[in-house]
Order: structure tokens, then C-alpha cells, then sequence
């Protein structure tokens, strides 16, 4: 996950967390010194592009992004759901960690959600996280969903 905390450039715009594309200024170092000074990245910025670099060339010449890296990326496994953050501090924590209250989406979202891509998501009341379950098979070409908010199920 990369967190996206916005660069210490004077003069630009950028809103905060993290926008698509939002990691490769720091990725490729591609900001012009001429616009923005000798001093684009902070040492802390310039710590986190390296070690975005080397992630990203691990996998391509190596399959895996773990080598001769500070913090090891952990594997995905939904038994222990870590990911790492990709910040000026990195760490790595459980999906849960960076989301507690699980709130992702509103229910109107994911009832709309569910019958626009035909998947069964489901939202919990009291924290409104979902569980998304597809209903479409490889050979169906018909499609169903159902959305249950808040003890109501919508189909």
C-alpha cells in the first residue's frame, strides 16, 4: 500500500493519500530540478524511492521483491492479511490495521456496487465492512445479485 503523503514540493498541488499514479514522482525521481530546486526530495523521500526501486526490480529480474531489502514485503495470505506501507516510515500490519472500522465503502455503494459488476456483497451494521462473494459462473450467462443492508436484502 503506498500511503501517498504528498512530497515536500513548494508550489504543488497535490491532495492528500495516495491518487493514481501518485508513487511515481518518487519511483522514478521525474520531477524537474529546473521547476523545483536541487532540493526536490526530502532524505526520508529519497530513502522510500530507493527502496521502491529496488522492490520493483526484485520482481522483475528476481519473481519476488524480497532482496537485499530493509522490510520484507510480506506474501499475501488472508490468515494473517498483511501488507506493507509504503510511506517515509515503512512497516508492514494487517489490512485491519490500516482500516479499523472497515468502512471502505457506504451501503448505498455497495448495494449499487453489487448490481453494477453482479456480485453478492453483503455490509455488517454496526461497522459497515462488506464481504463481496461473486455469483457469476463460467457457464451462466445470466447473472445474479443480492445486497443485504441492514437486515433488508436487495436483488
Amino acid at each position: 500500500r503506498f500511503n501517498g503523503h504528498g512530497l515536500t514540493i513548494p508550489n504543488l498541488i497535490i491532495w492528500p493519500g495516495a491518487y493514481h499514479t501518485a508513487e511515481l514522482f518518487s519511483l522514478f525521481q521525474t520531477l524537474a530540478v529546473s521547476l523545483y530546486g536541487d532540493d526536490i526530495f526530502e532524505p526520508d523521500e529519497l530513502h522510500l524511492a530507493t527502496a521502491l526501486r529496488r522492490y520493483w526490480t526484485n520482481m522483475i529480474t528476481k519473481g519476488q521483491p524480497n532482496n537485499n531489502v530493509s522490510l520484507t514485503w510480506p506474501q499475501y495470505s488472508s490468515n494473517t492479511d498483511q501488507v506493507l506501507i509504503l510511506d517515509k516510515n515503512m512497516s508492514t500490519t494487517n489490512f485491519i490495521g490500516i482500516y479499523p472500522n472497515c468502512n471502505l465503502l457506504s451501503n448505498v455503494q455497495v448495494k449499487v456496487f453489487g448490481e453494477y459488476l453482479g456480485f453478492n456483497a453483503t455490509c455488517t451494521v454496526d461497522n459497515q465492512c462488506f464481504i463481496v462473494n461473486s455469483t457469476k459462473t463460467a457457464s451462466s450467462t445470466e447473472t445474479t445479485s443480492s445486497t443485504t443492508m441492514s437486515g433488508s436484502t436487495y436483488t
